[in-house]
Parts: C-alpha cells; sequence; structure tokens
C-alpha cells in the first residue's frame, strides 16, 4: 500500500502520519503550500511531501500519482484552528483525482455533529463537505469520530487564547479520543468500511456530561475575561460503544481522557498541538495607533481597532514603507460594511500614513477583504488587491472573490476563476 494523506499537518493528518510511520509504511503528505510544512519537519525526508490546489483535479492527479489508497482529513474539526475552510469543489476534486488514477479507496475523515441545522460552526462547517461525498460515486469510505481530546482540553480545561474555560454542554453523550488513536483507527480502516459507508468510530470510554463535567474540572484553569473563543465539542448523542469501535476497526483505542489531559498539562505526551488563531490574552492598542476617541471607531471596538492598525502596518511594510503612526484623524467611513472581531469594519477615506518624522509617507482610501469560510481579513491602501495580500490568499478565498461584487473584475481573479 502506499498511502496518500491530505491535509497531513492538521490535527489528524499529523496523527495518521506518525501511525503509519509506527507502523514502518511511507505515508506521502499532501499540503496547499510549503507554509503548512512546519508541524511536519522531520517525519519525512526532505522532497517526501506533495503541493496540490484541493480544489484542482490536474493537480490532485500529479500529487496522488503512483498512490494507491489516501486518507483525507480536511474536515474543520480535523484540522484544527488555523487551517482554511474547503468546500465542496475540494470533494469533487479529490474524487476526481481518485477515480482517474484508478485508486483502491479515499477514506475521509469526519466527525458526528456535522449537520446544516448544527449550532456548532465548526460540525455546520463540516457539513457541505460530507454532504458532497456522499452524493457523489466512487471508490470512497467515511470515517465519523465522536470528538477529540484536545477539542476538550482547549475548550474546557486550559484555552490557548487564554479566556476562560467554558461550561461542559449540560445535554450530550460522547466518545473522546486522542489524535493518535484517531490516526490508528484510520490505518486500520483503510479496506474494512466499505465503499459508499459511513462508519462513526469512539474512544476507549464512554462520557455522559456530568461524567466529562467532573473530569474537566478536577484540571479547569480558572481563567479570566471573557470566555474562550474554542467552541468545543458540539452537544447531543455523539457516543460510539466501544463494541461498534471494535467491529469497524478490529481494534481499540487505547488513551483515555484524564490521563491524556494530565500529560498535556504536564508538558508531556503527544508533540506540541498546531497553533491556535486565537490570540492569548489582551495585547492592548497596536503600537501604529495614535490614540485618541474618534467617532470612526464608535462601531469598531478595541479588539478591530488593533487589528485594523496592525494589518494596514503590514500593507505598507510590504510595499517597501516604513510606518510609525497612523493617522484617522481625517478619516470618514464609507459603505461597504463588515461585521468582524465583534464590530463594524467600513471603507476609509482620508487614511494618512505618517513615518517617524511625522511626514505623511501614504495618504489615501483604506479598503478591506474579508472572507468568512477561511477566516480571512486584511485591510490595505487602495482599491486594487495588493501583491503581497494575493500571494498569501488560501487558493478558496481567490476563487470566492469572483462571488464578490468590488473584486470580481479584478484581473487576477477573473484569470484564476
Amino acid at each position: 500500500m502506499k498511502l496518500a494523506v491530505i491535509g497531513a499537518s492538521g490535527r489528524t493528518g499529523l496523527g495518521v502520519m506518525r501511525a503509519a510511520l509506527a507502523q514502518g509504511l511511507e505515508p506521502y503528505p499532501v499540503l496547499e503550500s510549503d507554509r503548512q510544512l512546519g508541524p511536519l519537519s522531520g517525519m519525512v525526508p526532505a522532497g517526501h511531501e506533495r503541493y496540490a490546489d484541493f480544489t484542482s483535479t490536474p493537480a490532485l492527479v500529479a500529487a496522488l500519482h503512483g498512490c494507491t489508497h489516501a486518507i483525507a482529513a480536511i474536515q474543520p474539526r480535523c484540522m484544527g484552528p488555523g487551517f482554511p475552510i474547503h468546500d465542496s469543489a475540494a470533494v469533487a476534486a479529490m474524487l476526481a483525482a481518485v477515480d482517474q488514477l484508478g485508486m483502491e479507496k479515499l477514506l475521509w475523515c469526519s466527525t458526528m455533529g456535522a449537520f446544516h441545522w448544527s449550532l456548532h460552526l465548526p460540525s455546520k462547517q463540516a457539513y457541505e463537505l460530507e454532504y458532497a461525498v456522499k452524493c457523489s460515486p466512487g471508490r470512497w469510505g467515511i470515517a465519523k469520530f465522536s470528538a477529540y481530546h484536545d477539542e476538550i482540553l482547549e475548550a474546557y480545561v486550559a484555552p490557548r487564547d487564554g479566556g476562560r474555560p467554558r461550561s461542559v454542554p449540560s445535554n450530550g453523550h460522547w466518545a473522546p479520543l486522542s489524535r493518535d488513536d484517531a490516526g490508528r483507527l484510520l490505518l486500520a480502516c483503510l479496506g474494512r468500511i466499505p465503499d459508499g459507508r459511513v462508519q462513526c468510530l469512539g474512544g476507549p470510554e464512554l462520557l455522559m456530561a456530568d461524567e466529562l463535567a467532573q473530569i474537566v474540572a478536577q484540571r479547569a484553569h480558572s481563567g479570566r475575561g471573557r470566555a474562550t473563543g474554542c467552541p468545543g465539542v458540539p452537544e447531543g448523542d455523539h457516543a460510539v460503544m466501544l463494541e461498534d469501535t471494535l467491529t469497524t476497526a478490529g481494534m481499540l483505542p487505547s488513551e483515555r481522557l484524564g490521563p491524556w489531559l494530565d500529560a498535556q498539562l504536564l508538558g508531556g505526551g503527544e508533540p506540541e498541538l498546531p497553533a491556535s488563531v486565537y490570540p492569548r490574552g489582551d495585547p492592548g492598542p497596536s503600537s501604529l495607533d495614535v490614540g485618541g476617541e474618534l467617532p470612526l471607531w464608535d462601531a469598531a471596538g478595541p479588539v478591530l481597532r488593533r487589528v485594523v492598525h496592525e494589518l494596514i502596518g503590514a500593507d505598507l511594510v510590504a510595499r517597501g514603507l516604513s510606518p510609525a503612526q497612523l493617522d484617522f484623524s481625517g478619516a470618514t467611513a464609507r459603505a461597504p460594511h463588515v461585521e468582524v472581531h465583534g464590530g463594524t469594519l467600513s471603507t476609509m477615506r482620508g487614511v494618512r500614513a505618517l513615518d517617524a518624522q511625522g511626514a505623511v509617507i501614504l495618504q489615501g482610501e483604506v479598503n478591506w477583504l474579508r472572507d468568512e469560510l477561511a477566516e480571512e481579513l486584511r485591510v490595505f491602501f487602495g482599491r486594487r488587491i495588493p501583491d503581497a495580500v494575493w500571494d498569501e490568499l488560501d487558493v478558496g478565498v481567490r476563487r470566492r472573490l469572483a462571488d464578490e461584487p468590488r473584486y470580481r473584475r479584478d484581473k487576477r481573479v477573473l484569470a484564476y476563476t
């Protein structure tokens, strides 16, 4: 078997990679760009990784060439925070590539709770992907996990954003497991889940809401301020009986939640998880902010105000300029507007960038680019998307810009779509 791991730098993908290497296999990580290579450092020989636009069938055909099996772990909860959010175009491209290459199986990794009506945002985002797989012909199987240990760690025990831990949902049943156990189960299921079938998998214990709350209460940090932005696990019955997992995978997971949490809190256990997208604590205002109360910022709030300053500063640095301050005293707000970071961001005219001597180095209109699926926000001078911003945009974001009235006529957007 020659295995491709699509989304190998995500949390579940890393679990698959570790399990495959431990079993003496030669897994090929398939990534979207070399910026995702960091978590895989030292795991595979240099040049062993492969790159592809996950929405391009030709690119995936090239990346999967020579592989007999593939595990796709790009669903939001499988990847973890900080990774691009894909849509059904990625499913269509992957299944088409598997079909063209005559591969034996694509095993799609998903999680329980992927419903279009779910109030748990990552699960709701996963619905479109799983639905697209189910509606497609081909040699695919779906493995759905109950919940992950690190989702519980970051939401209810020790949030990475420095916020206050959430309360465990009062109505729920879960069978959580570690990412390493998930990797081992996925490998075991490659030849056991029939084509076109969906199988649910869980961890080594079934936890009712009060049992999970007790495990969490014994270890939870006090936290301060607002509740963490980490969403935790969805409510409802998302448990999987141990016997069902054994029947499906032919093996049982081994890492129980309590000892796993203790290992993480003591600094042992699995390698460091990919960094969260959420910042720690309150970093205060940007160094570029001249301060003062301006009507322009009334609808923005302190967090969005800081983010706007930092993003404009990054745009100026990419242009070869050295801003010391941003002056919004003469700026005015105009449509369009967007709700983000707890405030309202508007297009702004009359923004001035100043150097260390107070001289104006750039003045004009500041625009924004927002993609909710990928949690992408960019703010920059001018109406044209700067080269530095375009080069860093996820492929899905570039494609969705064709639906934005302000950018769908951009030459690069037209060429890309």
